[in-house]
């Protein structure tokens, strides 16, 4: 994943930071250790445990499920990861990518097999500690991408211009820094805070971590 926004930003607008592992082989499907390690900001779960969600047909919905939490299962084992990404060669809906590290501590991938069959998963809410973040896309404050959220954000609305979903990221039309925003998120819970004035600032509230 490298590091950096600008190069290496995922469709949901997180950045990575990629670091070396010693002794390792080249990928979650080699004996060993990883060869590298791939983090992100801005989620509530593990930051090396990660996914990218199918955006074949409408399965990804245009962005519609970045930041939503996944319990991902496999050989009894359950661990939680935050989806960052869009996954170009996902064959189905119910298909998702995992992130090295998360494949390798489910244990897929270990003996050679890098998409194996009996890998499930289920949406839940985010184990997020505060508030929702806003990141401004490649710096201009009117394309934003909102991080660090309980539930997906559905619609927002700030300084009376309403957002459109574009590419992973809300497009006001024109800069919203410092405004007021509304967002609404995939359980119909309503927020209402302030879009920071540089990128990478809280908007000063959060989604109730409950399901309607």
């Amino acid at each position: 994943m490298g590091g950096g926004c600008t190069s290496y930003k995922t469709y949901c607008g997180y950045c990575g930071v990629e670091s070396a592992y010693t002794g390792g082989g080249t990928g979650p499907c080699q004996a060993g250790g990883l060869a590298h390690n791939d983090t992100v900001s801005n989620v509530g779960t593990n930051t090396g445990y990660f996914a990218a969600f199918p955006n074949s047909g409408t399965a990804w919905g245009q962005g519609a499920y970045c930041g939503m939490c996944v319990n991902v299962t496999f050989g009894g084992m359950t661990l939680m990861a935050t989806i960052v990404d869009e996954c170009a060669t996902c064959t189905s809906a119910d298909h998702i990518d995992l992130s090295a590290s998360l494949a390798r501590a489910l244990g897929v991938g270990t003996t050679g097999v890098g998409d194996p069959t009996g890998v499930t998963w289920d949406a839940v809410a985010c184990p997020v500690t505060g508030d929702i973040v806003g990141v401004y896309n490649n710096g201009y404050a009117g394309e934003i991408y909102f991080q660090n959220v309980a539930f997906p954000v559905a619609a927002a609305t700030a300084g009376g211009h309403t957002g459109a979903q574009a590419t992973g990221f809300w497009n006001f039309g024109t800069s919203v820094a410092s405004m007021s925003v509304t967002l609404t998120d995939s359980q119909g819970h309503v927020v209402t805070g302030t879009i920071p004035s540089s990128s990478g600032g809280s908007i000063g509230v959060q989604f109730p971590s409950t399901c309607n």
